[in-house]
């Protein structure tokens, strides 16, 4: 499973309905559920952005597929990143680096003959 980060923005209709009632955490985890994902934690926050959600999806389009579903109930827009834990990403980074960084320093040795 891969990790999103929802930005939500509310819009003066989404914030007069949130003094009225709550978002419905109940609904946005259904919602994940029926796109293939999973709502890990949801916040409300300080500008620029109202909502921060983490999300956890079997991939880009069962994420996409929940942002657009709960943008138009919850009247929020929103702005989806993939996102990876620095472990995920640093060990294949490094194996990479090690790799090219070795045949960039022969490539410019070999160039000043």
């Amino acid at each position: 499973m891969s990790h999103y980060i929802i930005l939500g923005t509310f819009d003066r209709e989404s914030a007069t309905q949130l003094m009225t009632s709550d978002i419905d955490e109940g609904l946005a985890h259904a919602m994940a559920d029926e796109a293939g994902g999973r709502v890990v934690d949801l916040w409300f926050t300080t500008a620029p952005y109202d909502l921060v959600m983490v999300l956890e999806a079997e991939d880009t389009q069962a994420a996409l597929s929940f942002a657009v579903a709960f943008g138009t109930v919850a009247n929020v827009s929103t702005t989806t990143m993939a996102a990876a834990r620095p472990r995920d990403v640093l060990e294949p980074a490094r194996r990479s680096h090690t790799r090219h960084e070795a045949r960039s320093y022969h490539t410019r040795h070999e160039a000043r003959g």
